[in-house]
């Protein structure tokens, strides 16, 4: 397969652990994964009250969040990603310290796992928790 064409707005303080480039990179390997020929993505580095505030508005939840994702719908279905990716670099930090993993493998973890969403993967049934979670694994150990 060609590789996956992506356009792609990054906002937000990027955390020093990334950068746009490895983003990007990382967001190109996610598509070939998951067999996606396109993607228009926005993602947000966020404070904890930027998120706080788009966690009461959009999933009615009282305080910060580690990722939300948007996805917007398709003209047609097909083997494009069309959405937003929110991230808490700040909140992330603090999951990772009390997973013992670096900060860089919990926010590609978490870019990984807003990715999934927005390809249609969801975690509220304990069946398809199980089946994102591993792939969302399997993906962060390829990359």
């Amino acid at each position: 397969m060609s590789k996956a064409k992506l356009d792609l707005v990054i906002s937000g303080k990027i955390p020093p652990s990334l950068s746009a480039p490895k983003v990007r990179r990382l967001i190109l390997e996610v598509l070939q994964s998951l067999k996606m020929r396109s993607a228009v993505l926005g993602v947000a580095f966020l404070t904890e009250s930027q998120i706080a505030r788009k966690n009461k508005t959009y999933r009615r939840k009282t305080g910060p969040t580690d990722v939300l994702s948007f996805s917007y719908p398709l003209p047609k279905k097909g083997k494009m990603l069309l959405g937003d990716i929110l991230i808490c670099p700040k909140y992330a930090a603090r999951q990772a310290k009390q997973a013992s993993v670096p900060l860089d493998e919990e926010l590609k973890r978490l870019l990984i796992h807003g990715l999934l969403h927005l390809a249609g993967y969801d975690h509220v049934i304990k069946t398809q928790a199980k089946r994102m979670f591993s792939l969302q694994e399997r993906i962060l150990k390829s990359v």
